[in-house]
């Protein structure tokens, strides 16, 4: 009976030990996770106010930060115009470019100090529940969405004989904060994933969480798409990629020299839904991107998922149709121009996987329930 007695109380030490082991791993990866989203952050928060974009070409470079939409943009546009639609195309990506800024500020500032009053809650009140680390997340990826959509806005590029002669790409700082700021959310996410460990003993739960991984991935990919051009042009002795912006002013530049009479109100049109489109898909993607990281760490149920996918589905029908329509009535001014839509097709089957693996993940979690 003593050794039956020994042995059972040895067993029983043995269990408080490993949950005392588990509890720490815990805890720390939990403080490890908070410190990372808040540095996340942080990140977001900074390198707002350097976001910039630099083109190279043949003729030079030049640069644009957030701050040349709310003045210098504007400046030498007055003229006489042909129409309301000839204004319009050299408007536009002006006024996208000040929204654009403009919401990168105000929504960062917001999302910003929202977390320092939930960090306040957290570290000095003492209180469990709060969403410090859904406000510190959302701060980072407010940065990263804004960057990725005023890119957007720029990027055109050109190549003679495979070799790029011109090219829009992030600043230095904006990429350095995007790399920063990406690396400490992604490892927010692994803590609580860490954190969450006692979850996946459930096979089906394990199988639904690498489903939803893998479509986030998807998403991650789709965001980064939406910040390419939409068209690819080529010609006996060029290739250029054109996004929204590019391709209206271009045409209406070359009308203006060879065809005067060319109506632009189809290409303007068109441009600036397919602009809306790619804005609305970028966006949808980063929502659906954080329920899918805290679906498959184990903090969400992600009941929306595929109506997030959905909507964004339905946008990327819309983004080609707006690309294949405006590369169009910019053939019936160059006609010897070839268009592509590597970006927008690749967006388009991107989307339907990412629907796909939500419906999937949807299914195998109602069967949990």
């Amino acid at each position: 009976m003593d050794n039956k007695n020994y042995e059972q109380e040895s067993q029983d030490n043995s269990t408080q030990l490993n949950a005392g082991g588990a509890d720490k791993v815990k805890r720390v990866a939990e403080l490890t996770g908070l410190i990372l989203v808040c540095f996340a952050a942080l990140a977001g928060l900074i390198f707002t106010f350097l976001i910039e974009v630099n083109g190279t070409g043949i003729m030079g470079s030049a640069s644009a930060m957030i701050y040349h939409y709310f003045g210098d943009a504007y400046n030498g546009l007055s003229g006489e115009w042909k129409n309301n639609y000839d204004k319009i195309i050299y408007y536009m990506p002006n006024i996208a470019g000040t929204v654009v800024a403009a919401g990168a500020i105000l929504s960062t500032i917001t999302f910003a100090v929202l977390t320092a009053l939930e960090g306040y809650k957290k570290f000095l009140k003492k209180r469990e529940n709060t969403k410090l680390a859904t406000f510190a997340a959302a701060t980072y990826l407010s940065f990263a969405l804004c960057a990725t959509l005023f890119l957007a806005i720029h990027n055109v590029a050109e190549k003679f004989s495979d070799r790029t002669v011109g090219a829009v790409k992030f600043s230095g700082a904006t990429l350095a904060g995007l790399i920063l700021g990406g690396i400490a959310l992604g490892g927010y996410y692994c803590c609580r994933f860490v954190c969450n460990l006692h979850k996946y003993k459930n096979m089906k739960k394990s199988a639904s969480s690498v489903i939803v991984l893998v479509v986030a991935a998807l998403t991650v990919a789709v965001i980064a798409l939406s910040a390419n051009p939409v068209a690819k042009g080529t010609s006996n002795w060029t290739t250029v990629y054109w996004g929204y912006f590019a391709m209206p002013k271009i045409y209406l530049n070359i009308a203006l020299a060879t065809m005067p009479s060319v109506d632009c109100s189809t290409i303007a049109s068109l441009c600036i839904a397919g602009y809306i489109s790619q804005a609305a898909i970028t966006i949808l993607s980063v929502i659906a991107l954080l329920q899918f990281l805290n679906a498959a760490c184990g903090d969400g149920n992600g009941k929306m998922l595929p109506v997030f996918t959905a909507v964004s589905l339905l946008f990327s029908m819309a983004n080609l149709i707006c690309a294949i329509g405006a590369a169009s009535e910019f053939e019936k001014i160059a006609y010897e121009s070839i268009f592509s839509h590597a970006a927008p097709i690749a967006i388009l089957i991107l989307n339907v996987l990412a629907l796909a693996g939500g419906i999937s993940y949807k299914i195998l979690s109602s069967k949990q329930e």
